[in-house]
Parts: C-alpha cells; sequence; structure tokens
C-alpha cells in the first residue's frame, strides 16, 4: 500500500537527481558501474548498505586531479541516488508502521464500544489470564517460601498449608493487575468488590480502551515523523542538506555528532542500523506492551471448542429428524406443484380459452353462466302458448285467424299483456264465478308464468354481463399467483444473480469499501479544518504541521491503493457515471491527480482545502458519498 504512494511522493526528486551526473565521464569506470546498478524504481536498506560500502573502498585511492574530479561528480551522484532511496524507505516505514498502528487501534475501537465484542473478548483471552495468575500465584509463592524447591517429598496437605499461608499475605489489587495488566481506573477497593457482576467487563472495556488510545498515541509520533520527512522533499533541494535533515528525523545521535558525519558515513548510518532498527523493533514494542490484538488461535478457540459438539448435536438432529425432513421436503414438493398446477397452469389455460371463444353475443349456441339459453326459450314459449289458449277461450280469437294470433305471439314475446290482463281484471269484479269458470286460475298461472319469464330475461342480462367480464375475472383469479411467483422468482434471482441494486452497490470496490474512502476523506477535511493559524495572513496559505500532514498522507496512501485496486483506467466508464473522462487512465488518472495535489506539501492549507471540495463536488455522485 506505502510503496506507490512512495513512488508518487519521491518522483520529483528521481527526477531532479539528473543535475548531479550531467557532468560526469567514463572514466572511471567501477563507479560508473556502481551508479548504473542503482538505477531501479526502489532499493532496500540492504542494497543501500553494499552501495555505501563499495563507495567508501574508492575513498582510499590516490588518482590524479582530473580523475579525482570525475570520481567526485561520480560519488555526488551516487550519495543523491542513495539519499533518495534512504528517504524513500524512510517514508515506507513510518507509513507502513503508522497505518498497522491505526489497523490495530481500529479492532480495539470496534471491541469497545459494543458491550457483546468486550464481553466475547474477556472470554478469548480468559485463558491467558487464568495462566498470568497461575504464574504470579507460584511466583509469590516462592518468593514467601524461599525452601519450597525442596519441599517436594513434602505430602500434599503440608504443600496445601504453606500455598494457603502464602496466598493470604498477596493483596486482591495483585490480581487484578495480573488479570488486567493495562493501567485502569477503580475508585476503590470496596466498590470493585460491590461490582462484581460487572466489573470485568469494565476492566477489559479500559484495557481496549487504553489500548486504543496508547495506539493513537504511537500513531501520532509515527505520523509526526512522517510530516517532517514530507516537508523536507521541497525544503532540502540538495542531497546533501536532505541527507542532513534526513539523518536529523530519524536518528537519535545529537546534531552535533551528525555534522562531523561525511554523506557517506551517515548513508551507512542510516542503512545499517537506523532504519532496520526502527523495522526490527516495531512489532516487538508493541507485543512487548500487550497493544497488539490477540493471536489468531487466541480468538478463534472458543469457536473451535464449540464447533465439535455443536457439529455432533447437528449431525444427532439431522439423523433423528429425517422422517419428518423428508415428510417436510415431500409436503413442500406437494404444495409447490398444486400452487403451480393449481394457480398457474389451469387459469392461465382458462384465460387462453375465455380469448379463443370471446365474450359472444345472443343467446343462439351460448352457454350461460346463470341460466341456459334452452330454458329461457322453453319458458317464453310456454308463455305464448298460454296466452294463445286464454284469448282463444275468453276472448274469443279464431285459431284460425293466424295473423291476430302471431300479433297476439309477437306482444307476448315483447312482454305487451293488455288484452290478457283485461280479462284477469273481469275476473277479479268477480273473482268466485271466474274462480268456478276457471278463467281467474288460468290468468293466475298465466301471471306467475309471466313472472317467471321476466326473471329469466334478468339473469340472462346478468348472464351477458358476466359473460363480457369473463376475461377480467380470469386475470384477477391468477393475479395473486403471478404475483407470488414474480417476488419467489426476484427473490431466487437476487440470490444467484446480481440485479442493478446489487452491482450499483457493489461497483467500484464494494458500500463498504466506498465507506472506507468516504472516512478518510472526512478526516482529511476534518484535519485541514483543526490546522490553527501560527501568525500568518487572512488568505490561510500556510505550511501543515508535521502531525496534521502526516495524518493527512496516511490517508492519501489508503485513498491511493483504493484508486489503484478498484477505480477503471478506461473511458467507458461514461456509461455507469453519465460522462467520461477524455485524458489517458480514465477515472483512476483523474483520482490520483487530485490526490497528487493533496500530497504536495508546497500547497497551503487554503489550497489543500480547495482541492477537497473539488474532490466532493466531482467524486461525491460518482463514489457515492452524497
Amino acid at each position: 500500500m506505502a510503496s506507490d504512494f512512495v513512488l508518487s511522493f519521491t518522483t520529483p526528486l528521481l527526477q531532479s537527481k539528473d543535475r548531479f551526473t550531467s557532468s560526469t565521464t567514463p572514466s572511471a569506470s567501477s563507479l560508473t558501474a556502481l551508479l548504473a546498478s542503482l538505477d531501479k524504481p526502489h532499493l532496500t536498506t540492504h542494497e543501500i548498505a553494499n552501495a555505501a560500502e563499495a563507495l567508501r573502498s574508492h575513498e582510499s585511492l590516490v588518482t590524479t586531479t582530473a580523475e579525482n574530479d570525475d570520481q567526485e561528480l561520480l560519488k555526488q551522484a551516487i550519495v543523491a541516488k542513495l539519499t533518495i532511496a534512504l528517504y524513500a524507505d524512510a517514508l515506507e516505514v513510518q507509513i507502513k508502521q503508522a497505518l498497522d498502528m491505526e489497523t490495530e487501534a481500529q479492532w480495539w475501537a470496534d471491541v469497545e464500544r459494543s458491550t457483546a465484542n468486550v464481553a466475547w473478548y474477556l472470554l478469548q483471552t480468559l485463558p491467558r489470564r487464568l495462566a498470568d495468575v497461575f504464574t504470579t500465584i507460584v511466583q509469590h509463592v516462592r518468593a514467601q517460601n524461599p525452601q519450597i524447591e525442596t519441599l517436594r517429598t513434602l505430602s500434599l496437605s503440608s504443600l496445601l498449608a504453606t500455598t494457603r499461608a502464602s496466598l493470604a499475605t498477596l493483596r486482591p489489587g495483585v490480581f487484578i493487575q495480573t488479570v488486567f495488566p493495562q493501567p485502569h481506573s477503580l475508585v476503590s477497593s470496596a466498590k470493585v468488590w460491590s461490582r462484581k457482576c460487572r466489573i470485568p467487563l469494565e476492566l477489559a472495556q479500559q484495557e481496549c480502551r487504553y489500548n486504543r488510545l496508547e495506539l493513537e498515541r504511537l500513531r501520532d509520533e509515527r505520523a509526526t515523523t512522517l510530516g517532517e520527512l514530507a516537508l523536507l522533499r521541497d525544503a532540502a533541494r540538495n542531497p546533501g542538506d536532505l541527507l542532513q535533515q534526513l539523518a536529523l528525523v530519524l536518528s537519535e545521535e545529537p546534531s552535533p555528532a551528525l555534522s562531523t558525519r561525511s554523506p557517506v558515513d551517515l548513508v551507512q548510518l542510516l542503512s545499517t542500523t537506523t532504519l532496520p532498527s526502527l523495522s526490527t523493533s516495531h512489532l516487538p514494542t508493541l507485543s512487548q506492551q500487550n497493544l497488539l490484538r490477540p493471536s489468531r488461535l487466541t480468538r478463534l478457540w472458543p469457536k473451535l471448542l464449540l464447533l465439535p459438539p455443536l457439529a455432533l448435536y447437528a449431525i444427532r438432529f439431522a439423523y433423528t429428524t429425517t422422517p419428518a425432513i423428508a415428510a417436510f421436503l415431500h409436503d413442500a414438493k406437494a404444495t409447490v406443484e398444486g400452487f403451480i398446477q393449481g394457480w398457474l397452469v389451469e387459469p392461465l389455460r382458462d384465460v387462453l380459452r375465455t380469448i379463443r371463444a370471446g365474450s359472444g353475443g345472443g343467446l343462439e349456441g351460448e352457454g350461460g353462466v346463470i341460466v341456459r339459453p334452452e330454458g329461457v326459450r322453453a319458458d317464453m314459449d310456454s308463455l305464448e302458448r298460454m296466452a294463445v289458449s286464454l284469448a282463444v277461450d275468453v276472448l274469443g280469437y279464431d285459431p284460425s285467424d293466424t295473423a291476430r294470433i302471431a300479433v297476439l305471439r309477437e306482444q307476448v314475446r315483447v312482454g305487451d299483456l293488455t288484452d290478457i290482463m283485461r280479462v284477469y281484471e273481469e275476473d277479479m269484479r268477480h273473482p268466485m264465478s271466474s274462480a268456478v269458470r276457471g278463467s281467474l286460475v288460468r290468468g293466475i298461472l298465466l301471471q306467475v308464468q309471466k313472472a317467471k319469464v321476466d326473471i329469466d330475461q334478468a339473469l340472462t342480462g346478468i348472464d351477458k354481463l358476466l359473460k363480457s367480464q369473463e376475461l377480467t375475472f380470469a386475470f384477477v383469479g391468477v393475479a395473486p399467483a403471478l404475483g407470488v411467483s414474480y417476488l419467489a422468482l426476484g427473490l431466487l434471482g437476487r440470490a444467484l444473480f446480481l440485479d442493478d441494486t446489487d452491482r450499483a452497490s457493489r461497483r467500484y470496490g464494494g458500500a463498504v469499501r466506498r465507506g472506507e474512502v468516504w472516512a478518510d476523506m472526512r478526516r482529511i477535511e476534518r484535519v485541514l479544518i483543526k490546522q490553527q493559524k501560527r501568525g500568518v495572513e487572512d488568505d490561510g496559505e500556510f505550511p501543515l504541521a508535521p502531525l496534521s500532514t502526516g495524518l493527512v498522507l496516511l490517508s492519501l496512501t489508503r485513498l491511493r491503493a483504493y484508486a489503484r485496486t478498484h477505480l477503471p483506467t478506461t473511458t467507458t466508464s461514461g456509461k455507469t457515471i453519465g460522462h467520461a473522462y477524455p485524458q489517458l487512465g480514465g477515472m483512476r488518472a483523474a483520482f490520483l491527480e487530485d490526490l497528487s495535489d493533496l500530497e504536495d506539501p508546497s500547497l497551503g492549507r487554503h489550497a489543500k482545502m480547495r482541492v477537497v471540495e473539488r474532490m466532493w463536488r466531482c467524486w461525491g455522485g460518482v463514489l457515492g458519498w452524497k
């Protein structure tokens, strides 16, 4: 992660070193070969030390004046390259250590902010704490009883009595200090023992908080050193000055002692002692102070301990419930088949059948939903015959007068029973005699038949209305099943494939990675805003403090690693963000240009704030920061 930033940050120095080599001549072949061997993008401290040793071996050569001048120019060029390589290594060491501390501090912060995480952490580290208590007890017993080594032949009861007597002199605070070695704040021992159930979690949380704060303090120290190194890039243009300033920042020797050393001695000191010691002492120091997160085995042992019984229980449960599971699967299969066949296939077939048949018009050849057309026709024919028979018997219609009877039939068919109703009205004046003659009864039965025909016609109208909306009812019947199927297939598709929403959330590294980038941008802006003005003009163009510079560079290192990994280099990204990037490199090049502006030590706070505002404006919508 740090190498990309260091290479980008030291590029101006690598480009400016040509002024030290432009006057060299190939007279000193060994120095020329050494200079050519240093033409690499990155040199390790071992390669730098070997080059410094080879350069020192040339200082004892006695040559002519012209040769000395050429060798001096070559030595200056070699020292310049070695200085830039040491500067790059120093930047990388400080960045890597600061990022490691920040990562560890973030882990402790995640544990600290949740009581459940604190309890889980306490369970994970319980064996180590118990081992520390046991070691403390053994050491105390041995300190109280120097002859304990000669008591191996004593009985177990005598040994227990000696141990119990020694433990009686051990203060309770020693146990707490052993179990929770990090500094903690307690009001009193009485308060501790009155909160026995809560105090272990509080002490563990205080331990996490102490580790986080201590790591942040050490991170700030590395960030301050990193800021001082970054400010040297433009402040020390001469390789000799840069080497002196680099030694002053990294070495623990006093300034007068360093000023008397030659450039080759300083290169050897930094490459063989200072930088290797910084690298090798980093993790041991953090481990000695218990600032690192527990080992992987310590974090996994509860899960490894619970895994065998849980696996055994799962196997036993699966074996004992196999019939129930098989029955459940069979029922689920039958349910799915019934749903598909009864609620999807058959209703869709009815829809297709309705579309093919059409809604129809009229009664001939139609199959009714409520009444059948044949029944309606039969009732109508019966009413006509009853009306004609009554007209012939009572009204004196001539059966041979087909024209008059046809007119009567037509009137009955359209519902006009005026003549028949007159007969019924006359019969109602003399109901008894009409009943004896039978005409009243025939009129009443005809009215009943007429009512039946009216009901059939009303039902026929309703039947036609239902037939006209049959397709609507068919779709209403199948719509719930289609909705359930759509939701089920959508969930299955999202589980197996990515839809547009998932692709958008996973674009450019995913939502979590883009959230980390957002946090880094927020920290850069926060650091720039909190930077205090120190006797400068109102325009805000003043250099940042070393700590602020270092914190900004740490965030920029992560942002640069994100851009190298997740941002595209082509210009086809315009399909997703609405426009394309015409310059070479696409989105990545544009993003890295903004980062380079923020990395530039020559830019003041005001200019960097403008760059941050531009990044929020240009990248907020693309990377989902808004």
